[in-house]
């Protein structure tokens, strides 16, 4: 429930409402600073160290998210990723690194998710401006 209620505010609402006043890129990276920002209460239950790379991968989440919204103009897609991340990562085994503890899932979908948002990048660079 946790990803339906933050795909239809982050994206179905506020990414919606300040692309008319930012364009689609600068909305894209308001928005999702604030739905990386809203993680920061995870601190009352995990290592600064890990709050911080959450933050990190739920800041380059939300790009990817609202890229895609943007693209098919639907929450759909945004709802099935962000809803499958979450599931994975729960259910998901820690593992050790130093200094953190995460999962290999979160460590591949980081790498995956940079590789996805590159070419919509590149396809879209008039976002940017």
């Amino acid at each position: 429930m946790i990803s339906l209620f933050e795909e239809t505010f982050f994206r179905g609402m506020l990414f919606q409402a300040s692309q008319s006043t930012l364009g689609v890129g600068r909305a894209a990276v308001f928005t999702s600073i604030l739905f990386s920002l809203t993680h920061l209460i995870n601190l009352g239950h995990q290592t600064l160290s890990l709050t911080l790379l959450q933050l990190g991968f739920t800041f380059v989440l939300g790009l990817l998210l609202c890229l895609i919204t943007a693209q098919t103009t639907s929450l759909l897609w945004p709802l099935l990723i962000h809803t499958v991340n979450d599931f994975f990562s729960m259910m998901e085994p820690p593992i050790n690194l130093p200094g953190i503890t995460t999962t290999s899932f979160q460590i591949i979908e980081i790498a995956v998710i940079i590789l996805l948002i590159l070419p919509i990048l590149r396809q879209n660079h008039q976002w940017l401006s």
